[in-house]
């Protein structure tokens, strides 16, 4: 909802086409799938669907949200660092150090006091 709120679109279609195409990568990274297709990545999905209870439509859904959250946060990550000023913050704040000297009370006295 937030990154919606921030403007950011994507639409089913879209949403429908990137689980395909990473239903395929999932395929290739397999030693014995690198030579998948668009075909077996259809299936898979298909298979992972029907494995998860759902159907597709509510598959492409919930992989909208997921694209949209992807998108926020990688543009608000790209953009934490990519402003001198906030790295150059963080990075004094880094290098800082402190000495401190701690006083306290010894056990006898600090201990509470039990009557019977």
């Amino acid at each position: 909802m937030i990154a919606e709120k921030e403007g950011y679109k994507v639409s089913i279609n879209e949403a429908r086409a990137n689980l395909l195409q990473t239903c395929l990568q999932t395929l290739r990274s397999v030693p014995s799938k690198d030579q998948a297709t668009f075909a077996d990545a259809s299936e898979f999905l298909r298979q992972q669907i029907q494995m998860s209870g759902i159907d597709e439509s509510q598959a492409v859904k919930i992989w909208r949200k997921v694209m949209l959250v992807h998108r926020l946060f990688n543009e608000i990550g790209q953009g934490i660092f990519v402003d001198p000023l906030s790295y150059e913050q963080f990075a004094a704040f880094a290098e800082e150090s402190a000495t401190v000297e701690v006083y306290q009370l010894p056990d006898v006295l600090g201990s509470p006091i039990q009557i019977s």
